[in-house]
């Protein structure tokens, strides 16, 4: 009984195919690999021997184990992509707010933020600049200061905003560089949250 528990659950259809010929004649114990017991070391030569002549079969794995294949896979492609990102004039603005892939993985990708946040990060989201380069808005000058409503204009100089900055985010606004700023404020990606959310101007 216990082995059919094992077999539904935790083995992959061979090994519990091989349970069920083994039967109750047979007693099966995990055995680690090179420690000089005959009948495993034959095993592991006639592996080897397998892969070496290029025999083929057919195997059903985990999808757990192929979930995590793609997902290596595709972080790395993403990985060469937003290094190849650099050399844009000028650079996309999640590259100003991560340089690296990974700082977005921790501030952002791993604290499911709001989708809200995720399209202030990519530069398309409901502010004058993206509006009006697709013509959805006569300008991209903001409502409240002379200036175009860049991602940065509305994270770090729209006067509009100028309180609910101070509250949220405004500790981390570094003065003489821009860029440094917009890392800092990913740093922070909850703080970052409150701000857009307190705004509104993101909504659609």
């Amino acid at each position: 009984m216990l082995l059919n528990v094992l077999c539904q659950r935790r083995l992959t259809p061979i090994t519990a195919e091989v349970v069920r010929l083994a039967g109750d004649c047979h007693s099966l114990v995990y055995v680690p690999a090179h420690q000089g017991i005959p009948g495993n070391e034959e095993a592991d030569r006639l592996a080897n021997l397998a892969v070496t002549n290029g025999t083929y079969a057919l195997v059903d794995v985990p999808r757990a184990h192929t979930r995590r294949l793609a997902g290596d896979y595709f972080w790395g492609e993403w990985e060469r992509e937003w290094g190849n990102a650099g050399s844009a004039d000028p650079p996309p603005v999640y590259k100003r707010f991560a340089p690296s892939l990974e700082a977005l993985r921790t501030n952002v990708w791993d604290k499911g933020l709001g989708v809200r946040v995720l399209q202030l990060l990519s530069g398309h989201c409901h502010l004058g600049s993206y509006l009006h380069r697709f013509h959805l808005e006569e300008t991209a000058k903001c409502e409240w200061c002379d200036e175009d409503e860049t991602v940065e204009h509305f994270l770090l100089r729209c006067q509009r905003w100028a309180g609910l900055r101070a509250q949220t985010i405004g500790d981390l606004i570094d003065w003489s560089s821009a860029s440094a700023s917009l890392q800092n404020i990913l740093s922070r990606a909850d703080l970052l949250g409150e701000y857009v959310k307190g705004t509104r101007r993101l909504e659609f």
